[in-house]
């Protein structure tokens, strides 16, 4: 109880904050048009999902014309903000296929295949940033080139922006017990390998070894932390966050070591110590059925994530200079081209 209505709340949330982005680019009105579209397909989705839920097979197929509809008047509403640059067919193919992902990822976990709902949940979030690319260029009269430095910031903050999705995930999965809890975690390990691979592509194994390594172990504390929360164990919840710190402080000098000084210990240490403070605070108030307040520290250690990708990509990009791969580390598909077989699972 309670659950849905926070979760609806923050999705709320991140509709106006896409309208305030939109704004500059294409005018309050343009802007809250599209927001209020956006909304319909929330809502929709959400129709949805009653469906499956109640097996209103009605239900289903109303849910289904109206994202059928919202996705007509969106991709018509893009091709007018963007004057034509973004054409009307061009603007509705991606979030056609997002749209069909998600439902059937509905189906999937109603169904209690838990592993085909997660992956279907990774693809559609690796959608989102072409998305999100092409309707950033074509609302810019005169874009600017991406620059490989540009490039590496996005497929950072796709990697750590769904490791923090996935983390929530598994961690609230766990804490009770619940049935996709193993393929929550999973998909988290499968990130955690495409984040590891990304490292190799950009330093070399060898290199990267000691930051993966760090990576998977606190990938392992933060399910260790979600055990001790379970068990109402304070004693254990002290001793993983005291590890967890001192991962925390090799964090940062390892990653100073890997890009020769180009990434700063120090900024690390703090971005990692805020992202363990917020991951392990949300699972805290989940346990304690606070959905509000988990659904509101699970959004601002996702927007801290992707400013600390922001930041990493900058000490990459000066680390690894004219030898950066195109694209930053070759993505694809929610993933890495291709995967890193030596990360330790969680």
């Amino acid at each position: 109880p309670g659950f849905v209505d926070t979760a609806h709340a923050a999705l709320v949330r991140n509709t106006d904050d896409l309208t305030t982005t939109l704004s500059p680019a294409v005018g309050e009105r343009q802007a809250q048009a599209f927001g209020e579209l956006w909304q319909e397909q929330v809502q929709a989705l959400f129709a949805y999902a009653a469906g499956v839920r109640d097996d209103d097979e009605g239900a289903k197929d109303d849910a289904l014309a109206q994202l059928d509809l919202f996705i007509d008047d969106q991709s018509a509403l893009i091709a007018d903000l963007t004057a034509g640059r973004l054409p009307q067919e061009e603007a509705a193919a991606q979030p056609r296929d997002k749209i069909t992902q998600l439902t059937e990822q509905i189906d999937a976990y109603a169904n209690e295949d838990y592993e085909r709902a997660y992956e279907l949940q990774r693809t559609a979030y690796a959608l989102m940033f072409p998305i999100g690319s092409a309707l950033a260029e074509a609302t810019q009269q005169m874009p600017a080139e991406q620059t490989p430095r540009d490039q590496l910031s996005s497929a950072l903050a796709q990697l750590l922006g769904e490791h923090v999705e996935l983390a929530i995930d598994a961690m609230r999965a766990g804490v009770e017990g619940a049935p996709e809890f193993e393929a929550a975690a999973g998909a988290l390990n499968a990130n955690t390998e495409d984040v590891a691979g990304a490292m190799d592509s950009l330093f070399g194994a060898e290199r990267a070894e000691t930051f993966n390594t760090l990576w998977a172990d606190h990938i392992n504390l933060f399910v260790e932390y979600t055990v001790a929360v379970a068990d109402d164990d304070e004693a254990a919840r002290n001793d993983v966050a005291k590890r967890f710190d001192e991962v925390i402080d090799r964090f940062g000098i390892a990653l100073a070591d890997t890009t020769d000084g180009e990434v700063d210990a120090d900024v690390v240490q703090q971005a990692m110590t805020q992202h363990e403070h917020q991951l392990f605070e949300q699972i805290e108030v989940y346990a304690a059925q606070r959905y509000g307040e988990a659904h509101d520290l699970s959004y601002v250690a996702y927007e801290h994530i992707r400013e600390t990708a922001n930041a990493l990509a900058t000490g990459f990009a000066d680390a690894v200079g004219e030898n950066l791969p195109l694209g930053g580390p070759q993505t694809g598909g929610g993933g890495t081209a291709g995967r890193h077989t030596g990360a330790r699972r969680g």
